[in-house]
């Protein structure tokens, strides 16, 4: 297998694990967290609410879940971190086989 496989497996991977993270987090959000799920999800939210993921994306970046001291939010953003490092380390070796 050439190095390509290896990135194409890697890129697969984190993506996988993405997903599985956000999904977590979202089962969370919904069950400890049900004001903000349901501002997300209904119906009748209120004008110039952001819809579905994206409204949870702005509360976890700048709104109540990103100054909470939750420790299911603060693993989500840590193993986040760790991913998106580890990709750009396979990334930085990947491009040292260029020199």
């Amino acid at each position: 297998m050439a190095i390509e496989d290896f990135a194409m497996y890697l890129v697969i991977a984190a993506g996988g694990i993405e997903m599985k993270l956000q999904r977590d987090l979202y089962k969370h959000i919904q069950s400890q967290y049900p004001h903000i799920w349901h501002q997300a999800y209904s119906y009748n939210r209120q004008p110039g609410t952001p819809v579905r993921s994206d409204y949870i994306r702005a509360m976890l970046k700048n709104g109540e879940l990103a100054t909470n001291d939750d420790p299911k939010l603060r693993q989500y953003r840590q193993r986040r971190r760790w991913l998106y490092a580890l990709v750009a380390v396979y990334f930085g070796l990947w491009l040292l086989r260029f020199v």
